[in-house]
């Protein structure tokens, strides 16, 4: 999922600031467009980020002078403060100063996994929850009033099961997750909404027949124009043909959406740990939609397997594909990764980068790459680019603006500083990308 366009978040911005909804929405046939970045962002986070004390962070929406984080957490605090205050899954701060919104306290019942902005000014939250301040029927998929936390009441998708990705492209809704039915019609881990009234249109590409563990659609991103849409899961067929834990559909501008001819065997099950029933993790559309980047975990796999890599595809493809470059850590998970133009980051519990021949262990020509790294997107080599962030278990997301990007995690520290569980590293004090 693309962060919001600067337009688009300008505008909403000004609408709270004024109380209106009113936003107008991207135009029709158009995803949210990427962000590019000039240059690789600055490795000294901001000091000013509120600190979240318990779980982890697992999605973030910056409308300009305000943020949404979600989650699974229940303490966060200024990061100036002492004061702790209890925020149930979801918060929302003023970027300028870090303080956490005192009258913003939504009480969700389980974690959030993605926030969208709607075309009205309202918010999609989407997660594990069951209900929001007990308000019955609030699950998984809700738009909500991102001053307030008031849950708008027209928009039911009434989805059976887990949300985990969220999308807007050619005036609809994708998503994303475990569910089975959308209101009273089947719908198998993917539909297609109305974004106003969350109805399921006729769009019904199912995605099945997990080799182990529950089928699930985990990730998604569309190309800048809105014609394609990459997924990643745990599923081995989408609609009738096989797709091995990744596909890649052909969208309409009329909310239509079917399986394109874009094929890869190498993320099927088998050739990575059986720990894990999928290793892929996460995806990212390039801004110029070009090519997308996909991470893994799955333990050291060796340089003819996908293992804990990231990975470029080619977004044109439209056969059996094959990867532009690959990096390795040797052993370690990636969890997330974003593409900038500028750089490839990507994050998770690596020790190294350009390890393709290590086993838990630096092979040769390995780099120190500790918890995140940015990696050249024309090559996939690691850039010079390193601040260090501690290892913990995975990092989420990373999400860019157009005035930083967001590190979204379980750990405490980046950089050497004390910035738990959430981070923005600005585009201001950057530096041109030098491979390393």
């Amino acid at each position: 999922m693309k962060t919001i366009p600067k337009i688009l978040a300008t505008a909403l911005a000004g609408a709270l600031a004024l109380g209106l909804t009113g936003v107008g929405a991207p135009p029709a046939g158009a995803a949210p467009a990427g962000v590019a970045h000039p240059v690789v962002v600055s490795s000294d986070p901001v000091d000013t980020t509120p600190h979240v004390l318990d779980g982890q962070t697992e999605a973030v929406l910056d409308l300009g002078s305000r943020v949404l984080v979600g989650g699974s957490f229940s303490k966060v605090k200024r990061w100036s403060r002492p004061e702790v205050l209890t925020r149930t899954h979801l918060f929302a701060y003023s970027k300028a100063t870090g303080v956490v919104d005192p009258a913003f306290a939504p009480q969700l019942s389980g974690k959030v996994t993605a926030l969208l902005p709607a075309p009205d000014g309202m918010v999609y939250v989407a997660g594990q929850f069951k209900n929001v301040g007990g308000v019955a029927g609030a699950s998984y998929l809700v738009k909500m009033d991102p001053a307030t936390g008031a849950i708008v009441t027209t928009f039911a998708p009434t989805v059976n099961g887990m949300v985990y990705d969220i999308h807007l492209a050619n005036g609809r809704l994708y998503v994303g997750g475990t569910f089975t039915r959308v209101r009273n019609l089947v719908r198998t881990n993917f539909a297609v909404l109305d974004p106003t009234t969350g109805k399921a249109n006729a769009t019904d590409v199912a995605f099945t027949a997990a080799a182990k563990g529950a089928t699930r659609v985990m990730r998604f991103d569309a190309t800048p124009d809105g014609r394609k849409l990459v997924v990643i899961g745990n599923f081995t067929k989408a609609g009738a043909v096989v797709r091995q834990n990744a596909a890649v559909l052909d969208l309409t501008a009329t909310g239509g959406a079917t399986v394109n001819g874009w094929t890869t065997d190498l993320y099927r099950y088998g050739l990575c740990s059986s720990s894990y029933d999928t290793y892929v993790y996460d995806v990212d559309v390039s801004p110029d939609g070009s090519y997308f980047v996909i991470v893994t975990t799955g333990a050291a796999g060796g340089p003819t397997r996908l293992c804990d890599s990231a990975a470029r595809w080619e977004t044109g493809v439209e056969g059996p594909a094959t990867t532009t470059w690959r990096n390795y850590t040797g052993g370690d998970s990636l969890t997330s990764v974003a593409v900038t133009g500028a750089a490839v980051y990507v994050a998770g519990h690596q020790r190294w980068a350009n390890n393709t021949d290590g086993r838990d262990f630096a092979g040769p020509g390995a780099l120190p790459r500790q918890g995140i790294a940015a990696l050249d997107p024309a090559t996939g080599r690691a850039l010079t680019w390193n601040p260090g962030r501690d290892r913990g278990l995975r990092a989420f997301r990373v999400v860019p603006t157009p005035e930083g990007i967001y590190v979204l995690s379980d750990s405490a520290k980046f950089a050497g500083e004390y910035h738990p569980r959430l981070t923005f590293l600005p585009v201001a004090g950057g530096t041109a990308p030098v491979v390393a």
